[in-house]
């Protein structure tokens, strides 16, 4: 998810990708992805998002993820993630920790021990559907508890968007966000399904604040709906930068700037795509309780 932060500079923005997929160091045996040299080298990456532009990482594909894999490869993912925020901040705000979800008690621990202790581990990654349940399946709830307890978010991120619109819908329904009043969920990509629409009249018939949807992917034409006939309070920015339907004519170094151009495009009012670019991801930053002292 793109957001953006205020600066002085270039329209007053600076922008945050919160969903752009970097691999660590330690995970170079497992699966990869296209444009590798974008995802994993750094110089490319600055020529990509330039020094006034950061991204918050996430380890891609967590969700095909067996649970046989060991936890101390989980681990290794995790801390990867954290050195390569550590190493290169210019890029990087902060990274979106891999849970175990095979083991909720050790999902549990990620969360209690290793993401609310962390600056830069800023949520867990979920996905929609993990071994043929959904995550709003009564297996799971338990990691809703805790990530409300830490108040930090959990990103939903998934390549089935109308899934992702079904487990949050879910949620709703099943109250998480009364009895979890802490409870911060990012959605990724529900912009490519019309589901989205039944999604954000839930949002907004139960005034929910701690729901998020970022732009990634999204169909232009259910942007401007939403934002129309909801209003722009829960959406992010995102550029999905570098993986977004590229072509081979396509130059992954303007993802970010045709990103922009879209949200701008879509919407009319200016204090709805400053809400979008910035205010949304400034206000929910505001409110987590990072700063943790002396974090090694």
């Amino acid at each position: 998810m793109l957001t953006v932060m205020t600066n002085e500079i270039e329209m007053n923005n600076i922008t945050v990708d919160t969903c752009t997929f970097a691999v660590p160091p330690s995970t170079k045996s497992l699966p990869r992805l296209p444009h590798d040299d974008l995802l994993t080298d750094m110089d490319d990456r600055l020529l990509a998002n330039p020094p006034l532009t950061q991204e918050i990482i996430a380890f891609p594909g967590m969700g095909r993820l067996d649970e046989s894999l060991p936890l101390r490869t989980l681990k290794k993912i995790n801390n990867g993630l954290k050195k390569l925020v550590a190493d290169n901040p210019e890029i990087f705000e902060g990274a979106i920790a891999t849970l175990p979800l095979g083991h909720s008690e050790q999902a549990e621990k990620v969360l209690m021990e290793d993401i609310a202790s962390s600056d830069s581990l800023l949520g867990g990654q979920i996905p929609s559907m993990y071994h043929h349940d959904l995550l709003s399946s009564a297996c799971f709830e338990s990691l809703f508890k805790t990530a409300s307890d830490i108040s930090r978010p959990l990103w939903m991120i998934d390549a089935d968007a109308d899934q992702i619109c079904e487990v949050l819908l879910n949620c709703i329904r099943q109250d998480y966000f009364v009895k979890y009043p802490h409870l911060i969920v990012i959605a990724h990509g529900v912009f490519a399904s019309d589901k989205v629409l039944s999604l954000f009249e839930s949002i907004q018939q139960n005034h929910l604040t701690h729901v998020y949807c970022d732009t990634a992917l999204m169909d232009p034409r259910l942007l401007t709906t939403v934002v129309s006939t909801y209003g722009a309070d829960n959406i992010l920015f995102s550029s999905h930068l570098p993986l977004a339907h590229l072509s081979a004519s396509d130059d992954p170094y303007d993802m970010l700037s045709h990103a922009i151009s879209q949200v701008k495009n879509c919407v009319s009012q200016d204090t709805e795509v400053a809400s979008i670019l910035s205010d949304n991801w400034n206000h929910l930053m505001s409110h987590l309780p990072v700063r943790v002292p002396d974090e090694k």
